[in-house]
């Protein structure tokens, strides 16, 4: 049965019984933004995790093979752009040309390449920070770029996703 009144669609999201929980952040989403339905949900949702955890928790089975390209393509993206973007911005430049030069990731295999990729980046990355004494501006700035660019990622991957996914039902 569709969950279609607010107040309906907030006790689904924290029933009695606690069969799923939706954490405070999203519970307080949904009722700021009046939403009446997990359609309106899958609709206007910004977080790519909480879309997941919708289809879950709603027993909506989505096609196995349209996730795991939608995050094939997150995990490349993260990989070709933001990694190296960060490893740049650090002055790891050897490191982000590594990652760069990685083949695209579609596939189980290449996602595992990239991970020990990311992971050997990483750990030039914690080297270097170790070594290096960063100013509290220049982390602060940082910091304030890194979250823009994770809120414009996220929009990316909610669009992305119900470009796959255009409805639930």
């Amino acid at each position: 049965m569709p969950v279609t009144v607010t107040t309906e669609f907030l006790a689904w999201l924290r029933p009695a019984g606690r069969a799923r929980w939706a954490c405070d952040e999203g519970y307080g989403w949904a009722e700021s933004n009046g939403i009446a339905s997990i359609q309106e949900a899958w609709a206007k949702l910004e977080e790519p995790d909480w879309m997941i955890w919708l289809t879950n928790n709603a027993g909506i089975e989505l096609d196995r093979e349209v996730v795991l390209a939608w995050a094939f393509e997150m995990a490349d993206r993260a990989i070709h752009i933001h990694a190296p973007l960060a490893l740049s911005n650090a002055g790891l430049t050897v490191e982000a040309d590594k990652l760069r030069a990685l083949p695209k990731i579609d596939g189980e295999s290449a996602a595992r390449s990239a991970e020990s990729a990311a992971r050997s980046a990483a750990r030039s990355a914690e080297s270097a920070a170790e070594s290096a004494a960063e100013s509290a501006a220049r982390s602060a700035a940082e910091s304030a770029a890194w979250s823009a660019r994770s809120a414009a990622e996220n929009t990316y991957a909610c669009d992305r996703l119900r470009a796959l996914i255009p409805t639930i039902e």
